[in-house]
């Protein structure tokens, strides 16, 4: 009964070893596909890589040395397309947004920063799972994947009572 019991923590230990290193093979492989992807001037921060798996896509976010947020749709270990953000205040600005396009694979990626009075977010021609919102850097940040988002692009933030408080379109 006890080597039993030693081999199975034995096992364990073994498996919890190859796990970690796994997944710090694989947090350095993201963080050289998307530094070889962007220009020889950009210097990624490593310890600000954040991975969001997507069914078979992947949402990378990473900082730069000059604090530019960039966010990366990745496929197979292949960038098909990004976006970057200024570290800038919002202040009045309730949602800083950008979409990014892949015309190749049909891809696009609609990413922002919210103020911090934003609660919910509505996207037209996004299933509301498809909308991620999430915390990076001290910012409220999203993203939504898809194959079909309409445009002109329809975002209605909400703040916490419920209250619309940004609309792109009248």
């Amino acid at each position: 009964m006890n080597k039993r019991r030693t081999w199975i923590i034995l096992g364990l230990l073994i498996l919890s070893i190859v796990t970690i290193l796994y997944l710090k093979f694989n947090e350095n492989d993201k963080f050289n596909i998307i530094s070889t992807y962007v220009n020889n001037n950009v210097t990624f921060d490593k310890d600000s890589l954040q991975t969001y798996p997507e069914d078979k896509l992947e949402v990378v976010f990473c900082t730069d040395k000059t604090q530019k947020t960039h966010i990366f749709l990745l496929k197979n270990n292949k960038v098909l397309t990004s976006t970057s953000f200024v570290n800038a205040p919002l202040n009045e600005k309730k949602v800083d947004w950008q979409i990014s396009k892949n015309p190749q694979l049909n891809y696009l990626l609609l990413s922002g920063r919210l103020n911090d009075a934003i609660e919910s977010l509505e996207v037209n021609g996004s299933k509301p799972q498809d909308l991620k919102i999430i915390q990076y850097n001290h910012e409220k940040m999203f993203y939504s994947l898809s194959e079909d988002i309409r445009e002109p692009i329809d975002i209605q933030a909400k703040d916490k009572d419920g209250n619309i408080v940004y609309k792109t379109l009248p």
